[in-house]
């Protein structure tokens, strides 16, 4: 949404300018409604400095097509310095000739802000083009060739502050700029800087200030641990993952807190001395490892350093978590967790677009148990979650978490995986999730917790095999093989398959045949039949004998006696303790339906292989023995890069009932909605591509129509109009009388 402006040539010119204002200069969005530009000469724009000095400066030129981003930055910038922070105009000088370095180099500053002698600088800060990563070192050593204690380096889409509190290291302030009044309260003290550290760490920051202030500029949690990799984590000696976790952890218990609790102020945030904010942060992890147990071991300690942990406290502490943008969340874990970790057994995230297709199809009730049994990162636990919310209007946190904390459920084998799930459903707002760490396909050595809460909802029966969950919705990991063979010999059901053998009875086919028209003979034989895998042995016999004495008795005019006497066929039956390994995925699809109930429904992204490979026909007998097929949508080939490039559908299905396996007449003939999605929402690279406006603006979700992820960027994609295609088809056929699709009535 564009911001309001003074006159219309601002607005278009910006847009000129700067094609994507809105994302690259995020920072400063609330201050663009001050800019003014003019028209000065025919196609030349310009507008006044906002600096002491308000000299006119050349924004755009019509005819060469060239603008200045950096320019409107800095002005940005100013009035942020000026109007919101409070630096008197006549103290804030632009383009001031700066010498830093071994060798002496000069180099005009951006932005000078000097102290009441109107001489000795106070803040220097420097503006970066858009989108060019920022170089904290050079940085640094611009700022002491100027003397000046804060230093300030922004590129329009974020900003970071430093303090330099001589002869100590640069102090980070993350994004907290100090204010003319802090300036004020300083000054004359006998250590300025010190006392200005104080005061801006000191003080005391609530949840509702946190809230406002993500409203005004959403973070970027990717970024800001790819700038702690950088800085700090790298040189630690710490694992960034865990204690990048331990930390999110310890905040998100804070945040919990505050919105639950009595509290009102948050602890975790940098303090004056480094010992006070170790102390504080390890506080908060233990607390929050006693809130949500089975996640850290009860021995795990924050690794960080005090001086490390400083600086990655203080990155993180105006960021908020607790019922945040998920989006963002996804994407900072997405790049969290190890390549090998992710890819090793084809473990990949699934794009949140495609579970939104796929939760928009299976259209949850608020009384349905969900689960996901190879959740990873919990996206579909979470967005089925915001679409029930949306859906049924659910606003207050007690009536989510009623929700989440009851119909909500995952499973996954994985370690890293589990924290990322659990603390996903943690921030989207559920209190306390059922996310355990358990392999679903092992089901047999599931440990007592999983058992007893599946109990105590009634979602499993004698044994573990057979559960009672309404929708189930999962991305199997579809790499890798199992060998272990106690595992393969619990999956009879699918792995059971029979296989034909058609011969020619070659010693009788020679009294009565030439040796050319037996060679003929069997050629033929071989092609009409290969190893055809089946259902049922005695119908396929049947179909199979009558074939071929009907091309003997055309071809060779023989007898229909004379033809019996040489055909030869026979059965093999495969069990599943003849495999010696087989693929994980091949195993979920039974294990998928085993844990539906009788008429539960399930969406599985799998292989498109499974769909049409002769090979992999004895999958698609037991899935139309098991379940009627609602629909199948073939995915783009970009969806799921850069991690892998596998053709990938989604298979919808609704388990059949005793009686449905009965009474199969009305199952013959139905008609299966196939879908192929055109319209990538990756780019070659695996990048996402959104929607925009004819002026390149990112367009955002209408609440109306998605309330579960209004506001949202929404991406280049043809999914949501499958999606609504097959609720329209679907709901279609119910009102013909299926009663298969009743589940699309509301």
């Amino acid at each position: 949404m564009l911001m309001i402006y003074k006159n219309s040539t601002t607005e278009e010119i910006i847009k000129k300018v700067v094609s994507n204002f809105e994302t690259d200069l995020n920072y400063f969005k609330d201050q663009t409604e001050h800019l003014n530009i003019y028209e000065k000469g025919t196609g030349k724009y310009y507008l006044t400095s906002y600096d002491r000095d308000g000299n006119e400066k050349q924004i755009y030129n019509e005819q060469t097509k060239k603008g200045s981003p950096e320019e409107i930055i800095r002005q940005l910038l100013l009035f942020y310095l000026i109007d919101e922070l409070g630096y008197p105009k006549e103290r804030v000088e632009i383009e001031k000739t700066v010498s830093f370095g071994r060798e002496v180099k000069k180099k005009k500053a951006d932005v000078v802000i000097y102290g009441e002698d109107l001489t000795t600088p106070w803040l220097v800060a420097e503006v970066k083009a858009i989108g060019e990563k920022n170089n904290f070192q050079q940085f640094k050593s611009y700022v002491n060739g100027e003397g000046s204690p804060i230093g300030v380096i922004t590129n329009g889409e974020e900003l970071f502050a430093f303090l330099r509190p001589y002869p100590r290291e640069f102090e980070s302030l993350a994004d907290s700029i100090p204010s003319f009044e802090n300036y004020e309260q300083v000054k004359n003290s006998d250590n300025p800087l010190d006392e200005l550290l104080k005061v801006v760490e000191e003080k005391d920051y609530t949840l509702e200030e946190l809230k406002e202030d993500n409203k005004k500029n959403t973070p970027d949690l990717k970024k800001v641990i790819t700038r702690l990799e950088e800085l700090v984590l790298a040189n630690s000696g710490a694992e960034v993952f865990s204690e990048i976790f331990k930390l999110i952890y310890a905040k998100l218990y804070d945040e919990w807190e505050n919105e639950t609790g009595e509290s009102h102020k948050l602890r975790f945030r940098k303090y004056y001395h480094a010992d006070t904010t170790q102390k504080e942060i390890e506080k908060l992890f233990e607390e929050s490892k006693k809130e949500w147990k089975e996640i850290f071991d009860e021995t795990e300690k924050i690794k960080l350093s005090p001086n490390h942990l400083q600086i990655c406290v203080k990155s993180f502490e105006k960021i908020q978590l607790f019922d945040s943008n998920l989006r963002i969340i996804d994407e900072a874990f997405e790049y969290l967790v190890p390549e090998v970790a992710k890819s090793k057994k084809g473990q990949y995230f699934t794009p949140r677009v495609v579970i939104d297709m796929c939760v928009m199809m299976l259209n949850p009730s608020n009384k349905e148990y969900v689960l996901d049994p190879s959740c990873g990162s919990a996206g579909f636990l979470v967005h089925t979650m915001k679409y029930i919310w949306g859906k049924y209007n659910l606003s207050n946190f007690q009536a989510k978490s009623r929700y989440a904390t009851r119909y909500i459920w995952g499973i996954d084998f994985d370690e890293r995986s589990t924290k990322i799930s659990k603390a996903i459903m943690l921030i989207a707002g559920d209190g306390k999730s059922h996310v355990y760490r358990e392999n679903s396909l092992d089901f047999k050595n599931w440990k007592a917790a999983l058992v007893d809460d599946l109990k105590k909802e009634e979602l499993i029966e004698s044994g573990n095999k057979q559960l009672n969950f309404d929708v189930i919705l999962a991305n199997p990991p579809f790499a890798g093989e199992i060998n272990e063979q106690d595992l393969i010999r619990q999956y009879n059901d699918i792995l059971h398959t029979k296989t034909s053998k058609v011969g020619i009875q070659k010693k009788e086919a020679k009294e009565v045949l030439k040796d050319e028209q037996v060679a003929e003979l069997q050629e033929y034989v071989k092609e009409f039949t290969q190893d055809v895998q089946y259902g049922d042995f005695e119908e396929y016999r049947i179909q199979t004998k009558s074939a071929v004495i009907e091309y003997l008795n055309e071809n060779f005019n023989l007898t229909e006696d004379e033809a019996e006497s040489l055909f030869d066929i026979s059965a093999v039956s495969k069990q599943a303790s003849d495999y010696q390994k087989i693929s994980r995925h091949i195993l979920f699809i039974q294990r998928i339906i085993d844990m539906l109930k009788e008429g539960g429904r399930a969406g599985i992204v799998l292989p498109q292989g499974i769909f049409n490979n002769s090979g992999e026909k004895y999958i698609r007998d037991y899935l139309f023995d098991k379940a009627r097929i609602l629909a199948v949508v073939g995915l783009h080939a970009n969806s799921f890069k850069p991690h892998t490039g596998t053709k990938t559908s989604v298979l919808f299905v609704r388990k059949l009932t005793e009686e449905q396996k009965r009474n199969t007449n009305y199952l013959e003939n139905y008609e299966i909605p196939f879908f192929t999605s055109k319209i990538g929402f990756k780019n070659n690279s695996g990048d996402y591509v959104f929607l925009q406006d004819e002026n390149g603006q990112d367009i955002k979700a209408e609440e109306s129509k998605f309330p579960y992820f209004a506001g949202d960027k929404i991406y280049q994609t043809d999914l949501f109009v499958i999606a609504e295609a097959f609720q329209k088809w679907g709901f279609e056929q119910y009102k013909k009388g299926d009663k298969f699709f009743d589940f699309l009535e509301n």
